[in-house]
């Protein structure tokens, strides 16, 4: 195989994958039809809120492991990011556009519980997790 990143269609999800053949990203949506994926390798979700919004929903008797992330706040702010009401980061305070970035990081939500977001201002941007 040639350098680059390639990815494989299914009915059970799509798969990207690296040169080596390392899991990139797993979805388990395919347009216009649902799959269901088992919950192994890496996510990304989107964020897109203002106040408080569930990023990524709690799964039976599996932890959320957010291991990278990219938040900007359209105005000035501050942020957490929580699990079960407490708070597993921040809060931190954001100038209007201001932005955070971690792609090495290891922020663990309580087993079955979602992962939330709050900010005081419009906050977007994207969150990589797995389940554990």
């Amino acid at each position: 195989m040639a350098e680059g990143i390639y990815s494989t269609g299914s009915t059970t999800g799509v798969y990207a994958r690296n040169r080596f053949g390392r899991k990139l990203l797993r979805t388990t949506t395919i347009i216009g039809s649902s799959c269901n994926a088992d919950p192994e390798g890496e996510f990304s979700a989107k964020v897109n809120i203002t106040g408080t919004g569930v990023v990524v929903s709690g799964v039976v008797n599996k932890q959320i492991e957010i291991i990278g992330y990219s938040l900007m706040a359209s105005g000035a702010s501050i942020v957490s990011i929580r699990s079960s009401g407490t708070d597993i980061f921040g809060p931190v305070s954001l100038a209007a556009n201001g932005q955070i970035n971690n792609t090495n990081i290891s922020l663990k939500s309580n087993e079955s519980e979602p992962i939330v977001i709050v900010s005081t201002s419009q906050l977007g941007g994207f969150v990589n997790y797995r389940l554990v």
